[in-house]
């Protein structure tokens, strides 16, 4: 069994406002550019987006309209907690979990919380992409949302 990967930051704003940041303007965040379904099929990648609701998707565009899913929304709990499978390059019955939770922190703001985990779901590739993913998030999470979060909060 692996362990879930966890990845922090704390945000000085309320929950409300970093999960705005994180969901709805995650095509702000997001590195197309290095992380894109589309791209790898040789599409050139618009954009990313959340439904925002329960049985919503997680899914990328490129220019032309077609669609990528990444994943399905399992929980939309607006400043609390979002939920949702990642399918990343996989089928759907071997979708991992991503949990994040936005949480007051002891010093004001919001620690921000993101968890990977049902990485069993992958039988025999669960080691490897958990070790792609691990330095994967750091890149993604805190040099791409917490960076991003950071700068739109200041211009605020």
């Amino acid at each position: 069994m692996l362990a879930p990967i966890v990845k922090t930051v704390t945000l000085p704003t309320t929950p409300d406002k970093a999960f705005e940041l994180f969901t709805g303007r995650i095509a702000d965040w997001w590195p197309l550019a290095t992380h894109s379904l589309l791209q790898a099929a040789g599409k050139t990648p618009l954009g990313v987006q959340f439904e925002a609701f329960e049985g919503g998707r997680l899914f990328e565009t490129s220019d032309t309209g077609e669609t990528a899913v990444w994943g399905e929304v399992l929980a939309w709990a607006p400043e609390h907690r979002l939920t949702f499978t990642w399918q990343v390059g996989t089928m759907p019955d071997k979708a991992t979990q991503v949990d994040v939770t936005f949480e007051p922190a002891d010093a004001g703001g919001t620690r921000v919380t993101l968890t990977h985990s049902n990485w069993e779901v992958l039988g025999d590739q669960a080691a490897a992409a958990h070790q792609n993913y691990t330095p994967g998030w750091d890149g993604v999470f805190h040099e791409g949302f917490a960076k991003f979060a950071a700068r739109a909060l200041q211009a605020a």
